[in-house]
């Protein structure tokens, strides 16, 4: 594949099919958009489009490493 890869693409596919019900291809995408770089995971955790996916281990495991990503990035560019 030639084209760029970003993960805005997998954000939208897996909202897409976590609003369809279909859990496991949502997580996939997902998945996929973290590996990419994102990092969302307070608006996953509070917006509906992935209340679906919330009950799901996978889904909070995913946040909570999400979650330490940010927390340390954060620790990281904090000036004195």
């Amino acid at each position: 594949d030639l084209g760029v890869e970003r993960n805005a693409t997998y954000e939208l596919r897996a909202k897409v099919f976590a609003l369809e019900g279909q859990g496991d291809n949502a997580m996939r995408d997902l998945e996929k958009a973290v590996k990419l770089g994102w990092r969302r995971s307070w608006w996953a955790t509070h917006e509906p489009y992935f209340a679906s996916l919330q009950p799901r281990s996978d889904f909070r495991e995913l946040m909570t490493q999400v979650s330490r990503s940010n927390d340390r990035l954060t620790e990281s560019i904090k000036t004195d």
